[in-house]
């Protein structure tokens, strides 16, 4: 036989364990190496609406049955956010843990640094100009219009330990809960489907008529929408630019903190 050559007498080529991968495997394409993607939408926003309906019917219903005649107190107010909360923070969480991270801070940004308290008071500031700006204007058009919602003529009502109360959650628990709901899950549901500004407006109308109360004066309602409509804005913008809800629950809150300085200093 001939003589064997000297690729023959090398044997089969084997490659080092550390390179493997370069080779037996096809390298990872874009959609393979990106976490998968949330399934939770705007039919989550419209089964937190229905949750947060019929909840706080039956909170409300039950509250009456022992309280007739009770409906501007801070048990009742407390009671009805109770109601609307089972939805607004309730079905956020679910929808995380089932169509998405696991995690509601991934999945809707809920999350807070100490810069946002800078932010947050600029958003605040911003906010509370625009309100005024907007409420000026109907006011220039339609006359005077008296601007309130029956939570301020409850905190008007309000002393002691029911002050206190009303103070914690409109001041603290209310931005929170609300900023998960609105900026938070509809915003974020929105933006997966129609550009970024579409999403910010549609989820500051929703905001403002989510505000509306049909049993004060409709040019007074309609006030309050409008109003809390630009807030939403702003509010929007906020979670959209910065990608947490931090700087817009400290905005909410400061926001919030000075309308309930306004009602208790005017009573």
């Amino acid at each position: 036989m001939g003589a064997r050559g000297p690729a023959a007498a090398r044997g089969p080529l084997v490659v080092p364990v550390a390179h493997r991968q370069l080779t037996d495997h096809p390298p990872p394409t874009e959609s393979s190496s990106r976490p998968g993607q949330p399934r939770w939408g705007l039919g989550d926003v419209g089964l937190a609406v229905v949750v947060s309906l019929v909840a706080s019917s039956i909170a409300f219903g039950i509250w009456t049955a022992f309280n007739p005649g009770d409906t501007h107190s801070i048990g009742y107010l407390a009671t009805g956010l109770v109601g609307l909360w089972a939805g607004f923070v309730g079905v956020p969480i679910w929808a995380a843990r089932r169509k998405g991270s696991g995690r509601v801070a991934e999945d809707f940004g809920l999350r807070i640094r100490p810069v946002d308290a800078v932010i947050g008071a600029a958003g605040a500031l911003a906010a509370t100009l625009a309100e005024s700006v907007v409420v000026a204007i109907i006011r220039g058009i339609t006359g005077p219009v008296k601007v309130s919602q029956d939570v301020g003529n409850t905190i008007k009502q309000a002393h002691g330990a029911e002050l206190a109360a009303a103070f914690v959650l409109t001041v603290l628990a209310v931005p929170i809960v609300e900023e998960l709901f609105f900026r938070g899950l509809v915003l974020r549901a929105l933006e997966r489907r129609f550009p970024a500004a579409a999403a910010i407006v549609v989820s500051a109308v929703v905001f403002g008529f989510a505000h509306y109360q049909g049993d004060v004066p409709a040019k007074s309602a309609w006030t309050v929408v409008a109003g809390l409509f630009v807030v939403g804005i702003v509010l929007g913008v906020l979670a959209h630019r910065i990608g947490r809800l931090g700087p817009g629950i400290v905005a909410h809150a400061l926001f919030n903190l000075l309308a309930f300085i306004s009602l208790v200093h005017s009573r």
